[in-house]
């Protein structure tokens, strides 16, 4: 019996860890992601399909009654190492709630 449970715990981390990598070695992007431009630069935040027992997802998106809380962390997208990274976090007016693959206009209060 505990060979057994063993046995099928090995095949599913086997599993999980051929799928989750390019052929490089390179982890999986999630579908998850967040792209937006600051100052004409464009940056974008797209985590690994796969992460350790207890890590973050980012970008993180949770739904309440009033408000719609989206938090990120984007780096350049051309991966450029001298351009800023920046930490966003939104509470946006939930007043349509979330539609799949449909944008969430707003405007925001205060300008940076």
């Amino acid at each position: 019996m505990i060979l057994k449970i063993y046995r099928n715990l090995l095949l599913i981390l086997l599993t999980i860890s051929f799928s989750g990598c390019d052929k490089k070695g390179n982890p999986l992007p999630s579908s998850y992601n967040f792209k937006c431009e600051i100052n004409g630069i464009k940056y974008k935040d797209q985590g690994p399909m796969f992460l350790i027992p207890g890590a973050q997802r980012s970008p993180r998106i949770s739904v309440e009654e009033k408000y719609i809380l989206l938090s990120t962390l984007v780096k350049s997208e051309n991966g450029a190492e001298q351009e800023n990274s920046y930490s966003i976090i939104l509470n946006i007016p939930n007043r349509t709630g979330i539609l799949l693959n449909q944008a969430i206009p707003f405007k925001p209060a205060v300008q940076i």
